[in-house]
Order: structure tokens, then sequence, then C-alpha cells
């Protein structure tokens, strides 16, 4: 339950696939997961339906994989999905985030594209600590949303990738466990390291850009003394070559600049820029940085326990051939990004309330555009 899974005797059952909001699909009702040891300790299938409430379409993956190692945890499959994800999104194949339970962030995202893929994936421990995955895969790719590709000698609105994707997911810290049911996590230690290359492939299955993607991400945490903890994200891309806009990096932005003033107030989110709107900037190089820091809950009673959290996060990036991505409105982050916040959390059953403020060289004109106000949510497990 901790990891959004419901085990039933023969399926895992995976809980964000149930309820998510989107602006694009409205309600988006779903059902799906993947057999589990009791099924089959060398067979695994997987698969999901999904329905959205507004754009009035089903989205859905097939797939199996097959065990060739129990040892190194090796895997090799194939799937067929016909979904969508954000545009611009920073991604890795060993972190699926896409619609994760209760990512509160989805609730305004509008810019989607659908793809229509097959993948090959391979998947392998090379240690316990260090897994490794290959996917190859090719599909269509259709932005759901005004955009055209634009250069001396392309012209698309929707376009075919052909990709290979090699990714690493390395936990040095953390110990692993073999079990009837499959590899165990004892110890989630950090820092955590996330690297993965794509190449995209022209004119192979039909392929229409060449480029390759680098992207990372490292995440760590500091114990402090009196139980104060420091949270700190470092994550960032970069682009060979001229790639569209499913490639390309947006930093994560949570905010709109909705009028009046009171809908722009929304959920905050985990490692996003509390301040910056929804595809305000494009880019095809970025780094960023996210700084927590969450002191010792206050004890006031038993039932009201508040928590003080201080958050700083910084970006920059850039951008080449801007005129490219037509239809888009977009900004570079060449001068940087700056923006901190205070948040406390679990003021009323749960729900807390945040104030982030956006300064430096990217900062508005107007001084309200500069202030987010964000709800937040903390899960009492009751353990």
């Amino acid at each position: 339950m901790l990891k959004g899974i419901y085990s039933t005797k023969y399926i895992n059952l995976n809980l964000g696939k149930i309820i998510n909001f989107n602006n694009y699909e409205g309600f988006r009702l779903g059902f799906g997961g993947e057999t589990n040891s009791n099924f089959s300790s060398i067979i695994k299938l997987e698969s999901y339906v999904a329905y959205g409430i507004k754009d009035q379409d089903f989205k859905y993956t097939l797939g199996s994989s097959f065990r060739l190692n129990k040892n190194t945890n090796t895997w090799i499959g194939a799937n067929y999905t016909n979904d969508i994800k954000e545009a611009a999104s920073l991604d890795f194949i060993a972190i699926n985030t896409s619609f994760s339970l209760l990512n509160l962030r989805n609730l305004f995202l509008d810019q989607f594209y659908n793809y229509k893929t097959y993948s090959l994936h391979l998947k392998h421990d090379i240690r316990p600590n260090l897994e490794a995955e290959f996917q190859l895969s090719t599909g269509d790719y259709n932005p759901l949303f005004d955009y055209q590709f634009i250069s001396s000698d392309k012209n698309l609105s929707e376009y075919h990738l052909t990709t290979a994707i090699f990714g690493f997911q390395f936990n040095p810290k953390s110990t692993y466990m073999n079990s009837p049911i499959g590899k165990l996590t004892l110890k989630n230690e950090f820092p955590q390291f996330t690297f993965q290359v794509t190449k995209s492939f022209e004119n192979v299955w039909n392929g229409d850009f060449n480029f390759t993607q680098v992207n990372f991400r490292t995440t760590h945490q500091i114990k402090r003394l009196q139980k104060a903890t420091t949270y700190i994200v470092a994550e960032g891309g970069i682009v060979f070559g001229a790639a569209p806009i499913s490639h390309l990096f947006n930093a994560t932005p949570n905010a709109s600049f909705k009028n009046p003033w009171a809908k722009r107030i929304g959920f905050s989110s985990k490692n996003s820029f509390e301040t910056m709107g929804y595809n305000e900037f494009i880019s095809d190089r970025f780094a960023a940085i996210h700084i927590k820091h969450e002191l010792k809950p206050f004890n006031f009673g038993p039932k009201f326990k508040p928590q003080l959290i201080f958050a700083t996060s910084a970006a920059i990036g850039d951008i080449d051939n801007p005129t490219y991505h037509n239809g888009l409105a977009f900004k570079s982050l060449k001068n940087g990004y700056l923006e901190s916040g205070l948040e406390v959390k679990s003021l009323f059953k749960g729900f807390g309330l945040g104030t982030f403020f956006r300064y430096g060289a990217n900062r508005n004109a107007e001084w309200s555009d500069n202030l987010a106000v964000k709800l937040n949510y903390k899960i009492r497990l009751g353990f």
C-alpha cells in the first residue's frame, strides 16, 4: 500500500491508475496492474486501461515480461501503449512518474501529447544497488495542443520516433534481498542517482528526428539533530540535435496565472517550481536544484503537530532554435530562475499551507504574479 500497490492472490493492482484529474482529460478513471509470483515466477503480464471523462477517450497498455535470471533480476519483455504524457517533462524509464498516486500537480496540467508505441525492454541488475534498463521503441507522437515543428527541412504537427534508451538507477547505500516474491528493499538509503540516455534515429523504422537526450537526477537526504531533515534534489538534461516538444524540458512548473487571483491557489508538488507558469519556460538544456529543510513537528497536543518547512529552488537553461517550435509562447531560462518559500504542514486534518515567492532576473513586473499560495496534504498512516 505504501507504494500505491494493492496485492491480490495473482495480481498486484496499481492504485495510482484508479482515479486522477487533469485539465485535458478531466477525471481519468482506470484500472490496471501486473501479475505476481503466485501467477508465475518467470512470466509477468501487465495491463491497464483508463478513460478520460472530458476528452472521452480510452488509453491503455498491454505487455508481458519473461525472467531470464533470478539472481540478477533479469527480465526481457515487450508492450504496446496508447496513452498521453505531459509535454516537455523530465522523464526516466526507471521512475514511473505518470499519474502517480496522489500527485496533485496533475490537477492543472493541460498540455499533453499522445503516443502510440511498440517497445522491447531488457532489465538487469548489474549489482543489487545498480539497476540497468534498455528499451527500444517506435511509434507515433501527436501533441494535443497547437504545435508545429518547423525547420528548414521539416514541417510536422505529428511525428514518428524510433528510440533506444539506456537507463540506470544507482543507490549505493541501499540494501536489497531476493525473495520468492521478487527483489525486496531492506534499507532505502541516500544519495540516489538516476541517469538516462535516449537516442532517436532518423529514417530508421520511419523515424523523423535524429537527436540524443541525456537526463540525470540525484536525490539526497540529510538527517539533522532534533529530528530535522534536509532534502536535496539536483536534476537536469541536455539535448544534442533538434528535438520536438515531447523531448524538451519545462523544468516542472506548478503555477497558474489565472484571474481572479484566488483561482491560482493549488497544491504544492514534489520537485517543482511553485511560482513558474506551466510551459512558461522551455529548454533543450537545463539544470535545477530543489532544497527543503523540514523542522521537527511542533507538539501542541496529540491532534495538533504542525511542521515548518523552508524551501528554495533554482534553475538555469537555454534553448537553441526556439523558432522551430510554433504554437507555443515560451521564454528562455538563460538568466536563471529563483524562488523560495515557507510551508506549514498538518494544520488541520492533514492539510497545510505554504507561500512561495519568485525573485531574481525572471521575476514578474506585478508583485502578485511572483507570489504563490499552495495547499499541501500529509497522509497519516497511523503507525
